[in-house]
C-alpha cells in the first residue's frame, strides 16, 4: 500500500531516489491525492493560445 512514509522517503537527506514506486502509478489513492495535492492547487499546461481559431475562443478540458 501507498503510505506517506514511503513518500516522505523523497525528502530523506543522502538517500538517492529514482522516480515514484511503481504503485504511485496505478493506484487510485495515489491519484487522488495528486488530485487533491497537485492539479487542484496549481495552475496545468494543457495547450496553446494560438491553437483556438479566435481571441476569446475556449475549450472545455477535464484534468485528472
Amino acid at each position: 500500500m501507498l503510505d506517506a512514509n514511503l513518500l516522505n522517503n523523497f525528502d530523506a537527506i543522502h538517500v538517492v531516489q529514482h522516480g515514484l514506486p511503481g504503485e504511485a502509478y496505478t493506484s487510485d489513492g495515489f491519484l487522488q491525492l495528486e488530485r487533491e495535492q497537485l492539479f487542484k492547487k496549481n495552475w496545468v499546461f494543457v495547450g496553446f493560445a494560438h491553437k483556438l481559431a479566435r481571441v476569446g475562443d475556449v475549450q472545455p478540458i477535464q484534468v485528472a
